[in-house]
């Protein structure tokens, strides 16, 4: 027997309506098939994730895991002179540990947001431009110190309009603490790709996947660490409004850390592997 094909109508109503989606929902491109993303978080309500980072390191033979985790809530303040968006992001419910060699302690992260407010200045293309404290803020060094933790929260979007299954590149490039000629603390890229679109309790959401390769030059106060990075990111994005609602990274960093022996003041070398994962989800 032959397939049934549903009566002439109905494939008429079903490619209406579907035409009818693309041109109503906001960050569909003109090109079918197409979307195009812009960041722009509502107005009059706060977006709160729950987050944590782990980093598991494995340095001169000893083991150390730090567990990081906090709440931060994300709201539109104004738009700038520029189109780009300010926002203000609160920080609470912070809470960190360290395992070093089968032990659990209480741990101080070096830059502690609890209960700090910053004020962020977003463009279109979810890209940080700056970040400003509300107050002083204990061990954080500098503005771009600020604006490089902030960053976990965001996806670079791409500039142009993509399909599913189309891929775009990000570049990466911190220069942190490196000085006229010297190799900067970060350089390399991440290859997005757009896995799918579909419609998730009334939110039309993009699932993107990324391939990050980097070289990295960061100078620490244990040492200058060499190293190169290759992770793995999966979020998906709000494709009205362009913010995450959820994200996981995962970094795996090989390479050596090049210090001073504190004993007999020579130059000594440790290699080291460090795996860093990153999570995020928005509660509302």
């Amino acid at each position: 027997m032959g397939a049934v094909r549903p009566p002439l109508t109905l494939v008429m109503v079903a490619a209406a309506a579907a035409v009818l989606l693309v041109c109503l929902v906001p960050g569909f491109a003109a090109e079918e098939g197409k979307v195009s993303f812009s960041f722009a978080p509502p107005e009059g309500e706060a977006l709160v994730y729950k987050s944590s980072k782990l980093d598991e390191m494995v340095s001169g033979g000893t083991e150390i895991t730090i567990s990081h985790s906090m709440t931060l809530a994300m709201s539109l303040d104004e738009m700038t002179e520029e189109g780009d968006i300010k926002l203000v992001l609160s920080f609470s419910e912070e809470k960190a540990s360290i395992l070093r060699g089968g032990a659990l302690e209480d741990f101080e992260p070096d830059v502690k947001l609890e209960g700090e407010t910053a004020y962020v200045i977003v463009d279109a293309k979810g890209n940080v431009m700056k970040a400003d404290a509300a107050s002083n803020i204990e061990g954080l060094s500098s503005e771009d110190e600020l604006r490089e933790m902030v960053e976990d929260w965001f996806v670079k979007l791409p500039d142009s309009a993509v399909g599913v299954g189309e891929t775009w590149r990000i570049d990466i490039l911190k220069k942190g603490l490196a000085q006229e000629g010297e190799e900067p603390e970060l350089k390399g890229y991440i290859d997005f790709k757009l896995k799918k679109v579909e419609e998730k309790d009334g939110l039309l959401i993009a699932e993107i996947e990324g391939k990050k390769h980097v070289a990295i030059n960061r100078t620490s106060q244990y040492g200058k660490l060499i190293a190169e990075g290759k992770g793995e990111i999966k979020t998906k994005i709000a494709v009205e409004g362009g913010y995450v609602v959820e994200c996981k990274r995962k970094t795996n960093i090989k390479g050596t850390i090049v210090g001073q022996d504190p004993i007999t003041g020579r130059e000594s070398e440790r290699k080291t592997a460090i795996t860093e994962y990153f999570e995020c989800e928005l509660e509302r």
